[in-house]
């Protein structure tokens, strides 16, 4: 499941964080231009770079620096020679001069991305592919598989073709948010029979069934919550909402307007904390978030692909979506083609924000889904905060821009919301230029019925599932094969004979 409702939030800017190499005086000439209707795919806001998110990013590129240069397969190391060798002729750099200049180095990066043909050739695998490949993943999949708090029906798995076989590549594959690898298990397999290696890792945490130990979320600060806790405990109201919290489908606005009150007004600086919607230091001086743990966990299991032959690709769902345009941005020269399907870099309807910011650290869960394994509200927060991050940086649309990428929306999405990835899709457009990669994208209109879960026809979301979805797995195909979509066929229920046909569930 991956419903998010009621939640109402503004378009967010800039957020520096990640391991993409940031030009953090880059501003978006565009900034005052209107905002434009739906179909015509609208353009971003401008950006800055605050110094806190520059903060957050250098701790976060510290953190992962030795394991980026180990994964790395030709072009410029972002942290390699040069770069230790400028460092000892000039060792007091300031922060903005390093980031200036580590841009320089991750455009050459994706550069050398896009030397392969948008047209893929297969290549063949060897016993050595093979052994080290598997020897890597299974690092990470055995333990998973023996653990006492394993979610059964979420485990990561691979599908390798066997020696002497040819493959197009190797497909980093991510599903939604709560949901489990089963929701792109047909697509998976689809792929896979028709010439390329899956591996399907899941989300950050989401192989085990204590959410609260595992699922990255957003927490108040331990100072901070003690003090608001106290407020709780003063209020028997205010205590009787939180306790009795169920799901979120059932918040009033009666209320989310009680806990902002109660706990928020009378206390300045954090209401300007909750209500920062941008994640600036004005947020984290309160609260703190795990929310780029999905980043970290998924170049990790990049750096386990990196034994296979060929180009690799990343293709995702929802807050997979988000986890794979991440991954793409920050290892542009790894990442050939990235395809997914509506994107979560935003939550739909995010009236409800304030509560889940302010109610999850205090103990608020959603039952509703998963009545056997509830989570804290501070889970949904972090989903948003990791949107904000891989849509709000115009540097994350700079270097995506130089790789191909395919985008499917729906207009009855009730979980992404679907602005913002038109934004999204269009800064790409205009950023690639003359000859540049292509940036194909589609949306289902309202008429079609078409779900937020829609690489599963299995998955019922807002009363429907998708019947489109065997067109959607051919050009899916196409895309990773060919470079290019014939959109015209994402709204056909028939099968185009001219590619590999999807077998009946």
């Amino acid at each position: 499941m991956t419903t998010f409702a009621h939640w109402n939030v503004r378009p967010l800017d800039v957020s520096v964080r990640g391991n993409l190499l940031i030009n953090i005086r880059t501003v978006n000439s565009r900034a005052g231009a209107k905002k434009n209707s739906r179909s015509s795919f609208s353009s971003s806001s401008s950006s800055f770079c605050s110094s806190h998110s520059l903060q957050r990013y250098a701790k976060f590129r510290s953190s992962s620096a030795s394991r980026c240069s180990k994964l790395h397969r030709g072009g410029v190391r972002p942290f390699g020679q040069q770069q230790q060798q400028q460092q000892q002729q000039q060792k007091h750099w300031s922060s903005e001069e390093e980031v200036v200049m580590a841009v320089a180095m991750a455009g050459c990066a994706a550069a050398a991305a896009h030397a392969a043909p948008l047209k893929l050739e297969k290549v063949v695998l060897t016993k050595e592919h093979l052994s080290l490949a598997r020897a890597e993943m299974d690092k990470f999949i055995e333990p998973i598989q023996q653990h006492p708090d394993k979610r059964e029906g979420a485990l990561p798995y691979y599908l390798l073709h066997k020696e002497g076989e040819h493959v197009y590549g190797t497909v980093l594959m991510f599903h939604g948010f709560a949901a489990s690898t089963g929701q792109m298990a047909r697509l998976a397999q689809y792929l896979f029979e028709n010439g390329f290696n899956v591996y399907q890792p899941a989300l950050c945490g989401h192989y085990y069934n204590n959410p609260a130990k595992y699922w990255p979320k957003v927490d108040l600060k331990p100072k901070m919550k003690e003090a608001v806790q106290q407020k709780l405990k003063a209020d028997p109201e205010l205590s009787a909402i939180i306790n009795s919290f169920k799901t979120i489908t059932d918040l009033t606005i009666e209320m989310v307007n009680i806990v902002e009150e109660r706990l928020a007004v009378g206390d300045p600086e954090l209401f300007q904390a909750i209500s920062d919607e941008d994640y600036t230091e004005t947020f984290y001086k309160w609260f703190e978030s795990q929310d780029l743990d999905y980043l970290r966990e998924a170049e990790a299991r990049l750096k386990e692909v990196h034994a296979l032959p060929g180009p690799i690709f990343t293709v995702g769902l929802s807050m997979g979506g988000a986890v794979s345009l991440a991954l793409a941005a920050a290892h542009p020269d790894k990442i050939a083609k990235t395809a997914v399907f509506s994107p979560l870099l935003k939550v739909e309807n995010q009236q409800n924000r304030v509560f889940c910011i302010l109610a999850g650290p205090l103990g608020a869960q959603e039952s509703g889904w998963y009545p056997d394994m509830p989570f804290s509200l501070g889970c949904f927060v972090a989903v948003d905060a990791f949107g904000h991050f891989v849509r709000s940086n115009n540097n994350h649309v700079n270097v995506l821009a130089k790789i191909p990428t395919f985008v499917v929306l729906t207009e009855i999405d009730d979980s992404a919301d679907v602005t913002a990835a038109e934004k999204f899709i269009t800064g790409l457009r205009s950023c690639t230029g003359i000859g540049g990669p292509p940036h194909l994208s589609s949306i289902y209109p309202t008429s079609e019925n078409v779900p937020h879960p829609m690489v599963d026809p299995t998955e019922v979301s807002q009363g429907t599932t998708n019947r489109y979805w065997t067109t959607l797995y051919q050009e899916t195909f196409r895309f990773l094969t060919q470079g290019t979509v014939h959109t015209e066929n994402l709204h056909k229920l028939s099968q185009d004979p001219g590619l590999p046909q999807v077998h009946p569930q």
